[in-house]
């Protein structure tokens, strides 16, 4: 549930009612290191066993890897151990460098995408049709549809997958506050303050209890 922005802050937009089903998940009982051994639920790995209230994932944590359009970086996928290309996963967020100035989206049957860009410009092409994406608002299409992009060298965009069925409230957030404690992804787009904790600009931090937000995020909370 989202409640009163923190202090005299706005919300810019409020989440759709969209579904996805996510399990509960625990940390090991231990100090989280700056570079978190983090559950097998929370897609980072992990043993045993108290429930995980928050950490926070600096850019130099997200696994990287080559593509033949550039560099991409992932932030988060559940399982721990989710195949992206045997397309078994529930959940998968990353960002990708993008060398090449045109490029064909995969197939992703039984998923819905969403994606914005980070920097530089983004074009979709679906079914003829020209769709500039916005900085400010996450754009949503099945991954089983035929799309292409243009856009500028070395652009960087945000993207999350999802597998039908899980419940998931994905939106662009800012200076916010939190009442319950569902599973939620905060994405900082900008340098932010989640519970007092500073969060770097494109830096990710992980909840599982109420929390504010200053500064303007991707939330993606999960049912």
């Amino acid at each position: 549930m989202r409640d009163a922005p923190c202090e005299s802050g706005n919300n810019r937009q409020t989440f759709p009612n969209k579904l996805v089903r996510l399990k509960l998940f625990i940390i090991p009982k231990r100090t989280v290191p700056s570079t978190p051994p983090l559950l097998s639920g929370w897609g980072l790995g992990g043993e045993a066993f108290v429930f995980f209230i928050m950490t926070t994932l600096p850019q130099s944590s997200y696994k990287t890897t080559t593509w033949k359009g550039g560099v991409t970086r992932q932030i988060f996928i559940s399982p721990a151990d989710g195949d992206l290309s045997a397309r078994q996963f529930d959940v998968r967020i990353s960002s990708a460098i993008i060398d090449d100035v045109q490029s064909d989206f995969s197939d992703f049957s039984g998923f819905t995408r969403y994606i914005l860009p980070l920097e530089g410009e983004i074009t979709l092409i679906k079914e003829g049709r020209r769709i500039a994406l916005s900085h400010n608002t996450l754009y949503e299409f099945e991954g089983d549809e035929k799309v292409s992009s243009e856009n500028t060298q070395e652009a960087v965009d945000f993207n999350i997958i999802v597998r039908h069925g899980i419940r998931v409230e994905v939106g662009i957030m800012e200076d916010t506050a939190f009442t319950d404690s569902r599973r939620t992804i905060v994405f900082a787009l900008e340098d932010c303050i989640v519970e007092g904790e500073a969060l770097s600009k494109h830096d990710t931090a992980l909840l599982d209890k109420p929390f504010c937000l200053k500064g303007k995020a991707v939330i993606a909370r999960f049912m």
